[in-house]
């Protein structure tokens, strides 16, 4: 990847580091693969404020202002996140005036699903720990609340919900951690009973092989349903990635594949809605090393969609044995 050594006041919220940063005693400084966040940077810059020449290669590619821009305030999002697990760590109140700004922030984004998914590109492929994982989270349940027909104020709080999903694992990293969750909130938030569901509710599955209770598909709460699709969502998109597929589509076909077994499939489909839009008109490179556009994606095959190339229509899939390797 193209790489620029920046000095230390140079730095932007949403840079990759390209290489790991170390000082004279080899002390990490900065790990391959961080994205800057508004916190880390002055961190950065405050602690070696006396060594102003610093270099720190980043990737030129998170350097442009469409991608740093883009992924800015859903980094500052995840940045109050941590703030806030910091906080009930240490039993103190988390202050809900940041998560406010950071949840409207989400489901803005979330609203033009084209950010949202360019997020979902630029950022997550580089970061899924939890904080950005739970980011990610919130935005793809507002999303699919709002593809649902959802009032703001229910995508408000799913996104809260999603927010805070995994919030227990502060205290406790098991299969315990929603219970955790709502204790945690329940002590050092103000969140109604809706949200509470969420967080609690969010691995339970319909045919009742989810946890923690196991809970079947009339007696999950709808924001536990839609966070069950987006926690899920995610994860599954993470390992697509880190195995170099750039196409979600596939995802979201394998929890339709799933439901109404264990996914909702309302929220299933709605997720689906959602990122149709995205994809049709993008230009991609296909495993055949061909170019083209995505001119139609069919609801019902949506793993298949038809790319428009030099030579004539392909349709990708199974028969074809074509796939699409890259969004241009």
């Amino acid at each position: 990847m193209p790489v620029k050594k920046l000095r230390l006041k140079d730095l932007a919220v949403g840079m990759e580091v390209a290489k790991d940063l170390v000082d004279v005693s080899g002390r990490m400084l900065l790990a391959k693969g961080t994205i800057l966040t508004p916190r880390l940077i002055t961190r950065i810059q405050i602690m070696y404020s006396d060594m102003p020449e610093l270099g720190v290669e980043v990737d030129e590619n998170s350097i442009a202002p469409a991608v740093s821009t883009q992924a800015a305030r859903l980094l500052e999002a995840a940045d109050g996140l941590q703030q806030a697990m910091v906080a009930v760590r240490n039993n103190q109140s988390i202050d809900m005036g940041p998560v406010e700004d950071a949840v409207v922030t989400i489901v803005g984004q979330s609203q033009t699903s084209r950010g949202l998914w360019d997020f979902v590109e630029t950022v997550w492929e580089h970061h899924h720990f939890m904080y950005y994982h739970s980011v990610a989270v919130a935005g793809l349940a507002a999303s699919i609340a709002k593809w649902q027909g959802l009032s703001e104020t229910e995508m408000l709080e799913v996104s809260y919900a999603g927010y805070f999903h995994d919030i227990g694992k502060a205290k406790k990293d098991d299969n315990s951690h929603p219970w955790m969750g709502v204790e945690l909130l329940t002590r050092h938030a103000s969140v109604n009973s809706r949200i509470l569901a969420g967080v609690l509710q969010h691995h339970e599955r319909n045919d009742g092989s989810g946890f923690p209770n196991g809970t079947r598909a009339s007696g999950i709460d709808l924001y536990g349903r839609i966070l069950g699709v987006a926690n899920t969502f995610h994860h599954l998109s993470i390992k697509n990635q880190r195995a170099g597929k750039c196409f979600l589509l596939p995802v979201a076909q394998t929890i339709i594949d799933e439901a109404p077994g264990k996914y909702d499939a309302m929220a299933s489909r709605a997720l689906l809605d959602s990122l149709i839009p995205y994809y049709r008109g993008r230009d991609v490179i296909l495993s055949s090393e061909q170019t083209g556009q995505i001119v139609f994606i069919d609801p019902a095959k949506p793993s298949a969609p038809i790319v428009q190339t030099a030579d004539g229509a392909v349709e990708c899939g199974k028969e074809s044995g074509i796939h699409i390797a890259g969004i241009l």
